[in-house]
């Protein structure tokens, strides 16, 4: 993982009630979909999160922030590709 860009961001330990700050997992989470689409098996296992985690952060980030987009995996219909949407890179790109 790129941790000069985790290490940019102020992590949010305790719950958010307005939605604006990233936490950890999601700063990881992006760090990883910058690369290219990965479904949530692939992040949990990249990562070492639970599924939990893993949907619960994917769903912030695609409805709330718009960072993320997701879609049918066109090789198995059954999975999901989440990838970064052009805000999504546009953020990590400022973190840079």
């Amino acid at each position: 993982m790129n941790s000069a860009i985790y290490n940019k961001v102020k992590v949010k330990k305790k719950p958010r009630k307005d939605g604006s700050e990233l936490r950890g997992r999601e700063i990881q989470i992006m760090i990883r979909l910058g690369s290219g689409s990965l479904r949530v098996g692939e992040l949990m296992d990249l990562l070492g999160m639970g599924q939990t985690n893993v949907s619960k952060a994917i769903s912030f980030l695609r409805n709330k922030k718009g960072f993320v987009s997701s879609k049918r995996d066109p090789a198995n219909k059954k999975f999901i590709l989440h990838s970064l949407t052009e805000s999504g890179h546009a953020y990590l790109d400022n973190l840079r």
